[in-house]
């Protein structure tokens, strides 16, 4: 019969493959592997547009070839085909001409922009909850964070004392394994000897509880959340820090918020420098501790290809990370960088596959001006709620007259400089007001029954 040492898994001798080796192995099964399954199963029922054509993204293919190419494919393919930023000048050249042959005017070519429909990206939820039962799962969120925030600063206040009991007995290190009169003589008193016991299991047990609090969260709340998109000026630092403080206290426990990456919005730059730090297990310490106190705003990806917008278009579909790093970042929200060529698409998926955006006025530059024009073409002013900063107000009427004249939002609310609003019961109002719309169908159902 052949021994242990000589049987072999996946070609390694089991004499080799320590306890370590299987944790990498089920953490790869079941954190990478299994998750992904479900994943690409709701990838293909959304059933996303793939618009890129690998022959137009190469510089490597002939004019003939790319002739025959072009023939091939029906008129919407080929007007995506010119559309998509991926695609090569020659090859947008070639479809050109094609759709001229199929007697598309130029100007028709250089008008045409996708389908709303064909960048929705389907909400993550199993069922569609009632208005009251997601209310309630907002206040349990609210719960499960400031539990996480609690746990924080019992192991604060347990590694203090354990620091004065070092400092005041200069406690060797190991006296937690010493027999429990010897540890009773050390102190010279039974419940000094009894508070050092314990503290020092507390804070073994609050780290667990620190690390399992976060992805229990995340699996509790992967199916049960909607999508916010902000909307907000570009470039002034000044004006994003009261917004990103206005995300957290308002909108950020009703879903999972997105935003555009500039240099306002961006991850915490101390942050992303602690996460380098070589020494094993630093990282995930800064994730945990560090992130729900500064609240941290998370790069989910960075778009600059067709490739890489599709990356954007899972994440959507994502549900258990989505949760996990909302929770880690206190509602703060995730950002995505982007190329110039590339942001208005991503804005104009974010805006067809969200639940609720809001819209910050407080500064209307070219970027903004183009995104109140979508909203109104698309017919997004309905799920929009609009916001201003204090110290902008004076700006309002010029800029509604100008963006909003035919469609005038019902309300604009106020917030400060510490990102608090002015009018918090008005603002809440509206925003469960938007978002019954979305919760519509099942509201009326309870209301009903």
């Amino acid at each position: 019969m052949p021994s242990r040492r000589n049987l072999r898994v996946v070609g390694i001798p089991v004499g080799t493959f320590s306890v370590y080796h299987w944790l990498i192995v089920c953490i790869i099964v079941f954190g990478f592997v299994l998750p992904a399954i479900p994943l690409w199963r709701r990838i293909r029922k959304a059933g996303l547009v793939k618009p890129r054509v690998r022959a137009f993204s190469w510089n490597i293919y002939g004019t003939s070839y790319l002739q025959g190419v072009a023939q091939r494919m029906d008129d919407h393919a080929l007007l995506w085909a010119y559309f998509l930023p991926d695609h090569t000048a020659k090859a947008k050249s070639v479809v050109a001409q094609e759709l001229a042959r199929r007697e598309y005017s130029q100007d028709t070519i250089e008008r045409w922009t996708p389908p709303a429909e064909e960048f929705v990206v389907p909400p993550v939820f199993a069922r569609m909850p009632t208005r009251t039962g997601y209310a309630r799962l907002v206040r349990v969120k609210k719960a499960w964070l400031t539990g996480l925030r609690l746990n924080l600063a019992l192991i604060v206040l347990l590694l203090a004392c354990n620091l004065a009991f070092s400092t005041a007995y200069d406690i060797p290190k190991d006296l937690s394994d010493a027999p429990w009169l010897a540890q009773v003589e050390f102190f010279g008193s039974e419940t000094l000897a009894s508070i050092h016991s314990w503290t020092s299991r507390l804070v073994i047990a609050s780290a667990v509880g620190l690390l399992a609090i976060p992805i229990l969260g995340g699996i509790i709340f992967r199916k049960r959340a909607l999508r916010i998109l902000l909307l907000r000026p570009f470039g002034d630092k000044r004006m994003t820090q009261p917004l990103k403080r206005f995300t957290t206290r308002t909108i950020g426990s009703l879903g999972y918020v997105y935003t555009l990456s500039d240099r306002g919005y961006r991850p915490n730059p101390l942050f992303t420098l602690l996460m380098w730090v070589p020494i094993q297990g630093f990282d995930l310490l800064v994730l945990v501790v560090m992130s729900p106190i500064i609240r941290n705003s998370f790069r989910i990806t960075t778009v600059k290809s067709a490739h890489t917008f599709r990356h954007l278009q899972r994440f959507l579909l994502r549900r258990f990370r989505p949760s996990y790093i909302s929770l880690l970042s206190a509602g703060q929200a995730f950002n995505i960088r982007s190329t110039d060529e590339w942001w208005q698409l991503c804005v104009r998926v974010l805006m067809q596959s969200s639940d609720l955006i809001v819209v910050d006025l407080s500064k209307v530059k070219s970027g903004t001006a183009w995104e109140l024009d979508q909203l109104k073409s698309t017919g997004l002013v309905a799920k929009s709620v609009f916001v201003i900063a204090d110290d902008h107000r004076d700006e309002l009427a010029a800029t509604l007259g100008k963006h909003l004249g035919s469609q005038p939002p019902a309300a604009i609310h106020v917030y400060d400089a510490r990102g608090e609003p002015r009018d918090p019961a008005t603002l809440v109002a509206h925003v469960e007001a938007t978002l019954a719309s979305r919760l519509g169908g099942a509201v009326g159902a309870k209301q009903t029954g």
